[in-house]
């Protein structure tokens, strides 16, 4: 199963990225379920601050909560939590989804239709049946913002869902007492991830829709199995780099993709964190985007220790 394909589906409302298949040696099925969540945790002195590392998956399931001790308390001690961005509330929630309205229809007289392949015309129309949807309304939408209604159907049919989703259980838990601050902004990454040229969203469209239903839900169980067990080799060993774009049938699309969607972020993101550890009052700041964007090459943590964060594992 492609990691690459994984990763494009995930189109959330604010994307998540993170389904990685399980690597040959062991599978979810080899691995007990502890009763408090593992999960991919990390810790930092720099600038006399404390900060904690916490990669999320974003979605989930009650079972999942509560996390270890360790994390608990971390969660308990810190002042400023950091997320990809503020969803701890209707009111953002409701900003984000103006920003995204803003941008997910296709200009007046074009139809999403006539980018759809033919073998996937009846999974379309299917989609047009869901109650929250008419297929007038389905046919005007950009590439991306149909990618991104067709996940949320997909999580639909699972046992997981986005409330249910790390962030939504750290703004719950936390933010009685804790302050919470972006990663990113929202249209940023909407311009530069998604609304691009149509025939890199309708690549990205083509590609995901070609992964079957069932890969999706097995996705989606090897994400939150190795989130709640913190076995980092249940993430898949296909490692994304630069040079392994060029395998692809479509390097130049796959290059801008994960440009945009992993290695720029990840810059952007590692960039805000240092600049909030050097110009922030709180003292102990907990940092919280998506797992994935902790592993593999040019991570989060690894630009941090580029600039001597002191980094470990917990």
């Amino acid at each position: 199963m492609s990691y690459k394909r994984l990763l494009k589906l995930t189109v959330l409302s604010f994307i998540a990225f993170v389904l990685i298949g399980c690597d040959e040696e062991l599978t979810v099925d080899d691995v007990e379920i502890p009763e408090k969540s593992e999960a991919f945790f990390w810790e930092a002195e720099h600038n006399d601050k404390t900060i904690y590392f916490l990669g999320t998956v974003h979605a989930g399931h009650e079972e999942m909560y509560p996390m270890r001790d360790e994390i608990e308390n971390a969660m308990d001690e810190t002042e400023l939590l950091l997320t990809e961005v503020d969803m701890s509330s209707a009111e953002a929630r409701e900003e984000l989804n103006e920003i995204s309205r803003s941008y997910m229809y296709l200009p007046s007289g074009e139809k999403l239709e006539d980018y759809i392949p033919d073998e996937h015309m009846e999974e379309f129309k299917t989609l047009a049946e869901h109650p929250n949807m008419n297929y007038d309304v389905l046919n005007s939408l950009k590439p991306w913002a149909f990618l991104e209604f067709y996940s949320q159907q997909l999580i639909r049919e699972t046992d997981y869902s986005f409330n249910n989703g790390v962030e939504y259980y750290l703004y719950d838990r936390m933010l009685d007492d804790t302050d919470l601050l972006p990663l990113e902004d929202y249209e940023v990454v909407i311009k530069n991830a998604h609304d691009q040229s149509m025939e890199y969203q309708e690549y990205l469209m083509e590609d995901a829709l070609n992964m079957t239903e069932e890969g999706y839900f097995e996705s989606i169980e090897n994400s939150v199995v190795a989130w709640r067990t913190g076995e980092e080799s249940l993430r898949g060993e296909e490692l994304l780099t630069r040079e392994s774009l060029e395998d692809s049938d479509h390097p130049e699309l796959e290059e801008q993709y994960f440009e945009e969607m992993l290695f720029n972020r990840d810059e952007q993101m590692a960039e805000r964190v240092d600049e909030i550890v050097h110009n922030h009052d709180a003292d102990t700041i907990m940092v919280a985007p998506g797992f994935a964007h902790f592993f593999g090459p040019g991570n989060i943590l690894e630009l941090l220790e580029e600039k001597g964060y002191d980094i470990e594992r917990k």
